[in-house]
């Protein structure tokens, strides 16, 4: 019977899956196995308690692990249960409370005060704990009552919607591979159990072996803070309002985001548009009666949102007029639901079940019921549902279905109200609930309070509108249309004390609408919702670069407040790059000094960092529009204009107005010695370029610039420029000039020097010594003799079936593949070394905005990943671990290198390279941007003979395999010993990929020579 319930599905997956990480809430991870003891551990305290099938338990808790551990535990003993809000005023939760009375109810001991006194048993979340061992749910019957949602009602008072097991077991069979969720899945928890959602972002996320992302309670999941949280989470797959999704901007960019839904409201286009291009986005249609969704569409047109969709396997649907008869294809009529899955009905409302569940008459089933839904739609030709509205006086305000009457019922029990209406004004993120009253005069200033000691937030009215009389249609009705354009005048109470409240007002004028902000007035008492706080602290955050969140717009905080919280934050990001007036000559970056120093000190080291491209070119080749293409790459980037030299004790570049570069032409030469040749920094240009002669119609180049100017991510941008440079010579014409505004060398320069002791980098230095607390600092290899930078380097390639086996357990892991590389990589450095505490650094692109991806420059850093072994490590879990500090890293990347070393106190040690001696770097594809006009185009590795560390990975995306590059260096390993290496790092990937949930093998079964 595992499969009839909801704790049974993933009591299931949990048998197959214990290592998978289940839930995960901050830096805290269950995995199913731990789930699954701590949930029977809270069932078999609450059978103690005497909760069993019929019995309520009322759950008032914090999201985080433990929250979905009582979720479990409370099925599993056979009860059911109702999330109190503590958001809601005591009169609702009152209420529910009545409604349910339940057994006993569970509360966090920070929210206890938000629990309406009475004489149910409260029970913390630690007390249910203490039981232990195994548990047996003795009766896992289908039709047992799994949870009570409670949704705005006509009378006055919530109904209490009936969700039961079978319901919510149907939505997980049918939704599941709709959303194609299965391991690997990382599904953002966002809505709170008082909604249904549940279902989909908790359970079916869990039994489909997910894992289930809850943000911590210090993320602002109102506002920019949400998008930081899902791309360092690395999630895969959420469900968001779009009304949020509106305010949102895709800041920073979320790779891992494949799979976008969104529910109970209608998507603007240009919304649908901008979060739905590049991933599949997702119209999931469902009242709370048929649990979370009855249709779904992917089926998006440029410009459009997804129309509501076709019924889920199991479901029925039928679109029906006043007199339940079908109505013609392509017209519109009400919306009915039927099939499987349906809600039981309304707690304690039969006849309000009754008309809201009728009997099926399309059904031969026995028993068969539909759910009228109360929407118009019509069917369209291609067998979508098209949304048109509703058939009656339900309100939508931001995916929240709202009943106009239990509104009003709280404004008509006002002994000064003698008539009264509510609408909804506005669209999208700018819906807002608005109540008209008819009365004595004054009477609307007591009522918000009133609105707000009885109602959740989302039901309360942003204003309360005085009217003379409320204005009828023809047929005598409140005419609701004509209240909706009424327009609401809001007006501040004016007043600003400084600069930074003027420009504050200035910010909620244009986002709320209203005139005459002063010091006292509130974002939200000016009518602000949370969806306008969002817009509003967008535009906080780009006018004084502070970063606050929707809690503290919302609050008590006057507008004066709030002023106060910008001028006393530290929450500043670091300084934008932008150009700068800097001369030609100008102290060299951070970067820059780090790396001359290094090749004053040996000349091998900067020969180990010449940067040498070879481009293999086949066809026809214009050497002269290629010899002035050459040219043109020098004249149009500083960075090969650049000269270093030192004076006073400090490192200046000197950038000239002109270098000449030549296109030297042999018919013999080896790309790897012609990248052996030094550079000499204190000599522009610091480009040399050679065109080898193979053939009448074949040729290599071979370019040779210095990493203190051009990083590897500078190589698509040379390759990027010399294509459109050559088209234009072969053409005949000089190339487009570059941007007049765009960045160069000496803005990065100036911004490291401006930002050296910004409070970002001195906690982002503070957070890396954490990190890298007691680490060791030197791998212990043996070594042949003391480290001079000569290598050698061996490449191999994977093949596709193992380049998908690398990305296929990416995927499961919720990783990504570098993170895999990188754990083989401390596997194969384990084994042959003992160390179960590995540094492996790894270069970060280090650019601070995208405009400094098209500039060719040194802004790549280094970040050291941690990778620590415990007792029979698995797979999985060590690939959550280290992503999640790849993700870290990338939040610090702007931290010297040189800055961190010092701070470690690492020294050069036996290998002459502090901190690191091991290297991965995951190249992506190899020169993507590579080719000329009219040729046939390939690029090749080569070698120069040298290397920058003990030990490096390079991994590079050729076709559908990876080349994997061993450069290695000739002190610490013979080459037999290299191709060993390189081969053993080939079967530790395969083991990882083959065997992900079983314990990694760290002994050697080899012996070095």
């Amino acid at each position: 019977m595992t499969g009839s319930t909801v704790h049974g599905l993933v009591s299931a997956r949990a048998q197959v899956s214990p290592h998978l990480v289940a839930v995960e809430h901050g830096a805290e991870q269950l995995d199913f196995a731990g789930l699954e003891r701590a949930s029977d551990a809270v069932a078999g305290r609450l059978r103690a308690l005497g909760v069993e099938p019929g019995v309520f338990v009322a759950l008032c808790v914090e999201r985080s692990a433990a929250m979905v551990v009582l979720l479990l535990g409370i099925l599993k003993a056979g009860g059911s249960y109702v999330a109190l809000d503590p958001t809601y005023p005591e009169a609702r939760l009152n209420l529910i409370l009545d409604d349910t009375t339940p057994g006993l109810v569970v509360v966090s001991e920070s929210l206890r005060q938000a629990v309406p006194a009475t004489e149910i048993p409260l029970v913390s979340p630690a007390e249910l704990t203490v039981h232990s061992g195994s548990f047996e749910d003795p009766d896992a019957d289908p039709e047992r009552l799994a949870f009570i949602t409670y949704t705005s009602g006509t009378t006055g008072r919530p109904k209490g919607v009936m969700h039961v097991h079978a319901s919510s077991v149907y939505l997980i069979g049918a939704i599941t591979p709709y959303l194609n969720m299965g391991p690997g899945t990382r599904f953002l928890q966002f809505y709170p159990l008082t909604w249904e959602i549940q279902v989909l972002d908790i359970f079916a996320v869990l039994a489909s072996g997910g894992t289930v992302v809850i943000p911590p309670a210090d993320v602002d999941t109102s506002g920019p803070a949400l998008v930081e949280f899902m791309h360092d989470a690395r999630i895969t797959t959420a469900m968001l309002p779009p009304a949020l999704l509106a305010e949102l901007i895709e800041e920073p960019a979320l790779p891992c985001l494949h799979t976008l839904t969104y529910i109970g409201e209608v998507c603007l286009p240009h919304v649908a548009e901008r979060w739905g291009a590049g991933r599949r986005f997702v119209n999931v249609y469902g009242p709370t009666e048929v649990t979370v969704a009855a249709t779904a569409s992917d089926e998006r047109r440029p410009g459009e949102a997804p129309p509501i969709g076709k019924p889920l396997p199991g479901r029925e649907i039928h679109v029906l007029d006043e007199h339940m008869r079908p109505v013609a294809p392509g017209e519109p009529g009400e919306l009915y639901v039927g099939g499987t899955g349906i809600a039981r009905g309304y707690r304690g409302l039969p006849e309000l079940t009754e008309k809201a569940f009728p009997p099926d008459p399309f059904s031969d089933r026995q028993g068969a019921r539909l759910y009228r839904t109360g929407d118009r739609v019509r069917v369209l030709p291609d067998g979508n549902l098209d949304f048109l509205g509703r058939v009656d006086d339900q309100l939508n305000v931001r995916g929240q279905r709202v009943e106009r009457g239990e509104i009003e019922a709280v404004l008509a029990a006002h002994p000064g109200v003698r008539s009264c209406a509510v609408v909804v004004t506005g669209e999208g993120p700018d819906a807002r609930l608005v109540a008209f009253v008819c009365g004595d005069p004054g009477v609307e200033s007591g009522l918000p309070e009133r609105l707000a000691t009885n109602l959740p937030p989302v039901m309360v009215p942003s204003a309360v509108v005085r009217l003379e009389r409320l204005p009828l249609n023809q047929h005598g009705k409140v005419d609701f249309k004509a209240l909706a354009r009424h327009e609401v005048a809001h007006s501040g109470t004016g007043g600003v004390e400084n600069d930074t409240q003027a420009a504050l007002a200035r910010i909620w004028e244009q986002v709320v609408g209203v005139g005459n902000i002063g010091a006292a007035d509130g974002f939200r008492a000016l009518g602000g919702t949370s969806l306008q706080a969002v817009r509003a602290l967008t535009r906080i955050r780009d006018e004084f670069g502070v970063a606050l969140t929707a809690r503290e717009l919302l609050g008590e905080h006057s507008l004066a407040g709030v002023a106060g919280l910008i001028a006393a934050s530290d929450r500043a990001g670091l300084t934008a790059l932008s150009r700068v007036d800097a001369p030609a000559t100008h102290p060299a970056s951070l970067h820059q000094r780090r790396l001359w120093m290094l090749a004053k000190m040996k000349q091998s080291a900067s020969v180990a960092y010449n940067e040498t491209s070879a481009l293999r070119l086949r066809g026809r080749l214009d050497v002269p529009a290629l010899r002035l293409a050459v040219q043109d790459l020098a004249d149009r980037h500083d960075a090969f204009r650049s000269s270093f030299h030192l004076a006073d004790g400090q490192l200046y570049v000197e950038v000239a107005e002109h270098a000449e570069v030549e296109l030297s032409v042999v018919r013999e030469a080896d790309p790897a010695e012609l990248g052996a040749v030094p550079v000499d920094l204190a000599l522009a240009p610091l480009l040399r370029a050679v065109l080898v002669v193979v053939g009448p119609d074949e040729h290599v180049l071979v370019l040779v610039t210095h990493h203190i100017v051009a990083d590897g991510l500078s190589i698509d941008v040379i390759d990027a420029d010399l294509a459109h440079c050559y088209a234009a010579r072969r053409a005949g014409r000089a190339p487009e000039p570059l941007p007049l505004n765009r960045l160069r060398p000496r803005d990065h320069a100036a911004w490291q020097h401006a930002t050296v002791d910004h409070p970002a980098l001195t906690a982002g230095l503070a957070r890396w010594k954490e990190l890298l607390d007691g680490a060791p600092t030197e791998v212990p290899f043996t070594r042949l003799g003391s480290f001079n930078h000569r290598g050698e380097r061996l490449d191999y390639a994977t093949g596709p079936v193992r380049r998908r086996a690398i990305e296929r357990l990416a995927r499961d892991a919720g990783a990504t593949p570098f993170a895999v590389c990188l754990v083989a990589l401390a596997v194969l450095v384990a084994r042959h070394t003992g160390q179960r505490d590995v540094l492996i650094g790894s270069p970060y692109s280090g650019r601070p905005c995208p405009e400094a991806d098209d500039v060719i420059g040194f802004f790549t850093n280094t970040a050291v990943m941690r990778v620590r072994f415990g007792e029979d490590p698995i797979p999985l879990k060590l690939l959550a671990d280290v992503d999640d500090h790849a993700q870290e890293a990338l939040e610090h990347q702007h931290v010297d290198f040189g800055e961190i070393v010092r701070a470690m106190g690492a020294r050069p040690g036996a290998s002459g390279q502090p901190l690191v001696q091991v290297v991965l770097a995951h190249q992506g594809p190899l020169r993507p941007k590579a080719g000329l006009i009219g040729l046939e185009c390939t690029p090749e590795l080569v070698d120069n003979g040298t290397a920058k560390a003990d030990l490096t990975i390079e991994i590079n995306e050729v076709g559908d395999e990876f080349v994997i590059v061993l450069p290695y260096s000739e002190n610490v390993f013979t080459r037999p010993v290299a191709q060993r290496l390189l081969a053993e790092y080939a079967e530790v990937l395969d083991e990882l990929t083959t065997f992900p949930d079983r314990p990694v093998r760290l002994a050697s079964q080899r012996k070095e020579d």
